[in-house]
């Protein structure tokens, strides 16, 4: 039989340690899992306005103009952050071009 050691050790140090063990396991069996996820997330209006800096009213003209693309859950309008994040790009890359 193997020999078996037991320690005492605080209980901060032991969360600490299952914590990053777990972390370990998850990223290794799913590496890409969290970043899929984060993609895909629906934001409210209050969050999007908050991101881009931009007031509601704002954030509604944009919507109106289809500029951005909002998706109505229930009575609620949602925005796709990934769709956020390409617009943003998008629109900054455009601003220094010559006509």
């Amino acid at each position: 039989m193997s020999q078996i050691d037991l320690a005492i050790i605080p209980l901060s140090d032991l969360k600490t340690l299952l914590s990053e063990v777990v972390a370990k396991q998850f990223s290794e069996h799913f590496p890409n899992k969290l970043n899929e996820e984060k993609s895909n997330d629906f934001v409210t209006r209050s969050e999007v306005a908050k991101k881009l800096r931009i007031s509601l009213p704002t954030l509604n003209t944009l919507t109106k103009n289809n500029v951005l693309k909002s998706y109505r859950i229930g009575r609620r309008v949602l925005y796709k952050m990934e769709e956020i994040d390409q617009n943003f790009e998008k629109v900054s890359s455009e601003k220094h071009r010559r006509k």
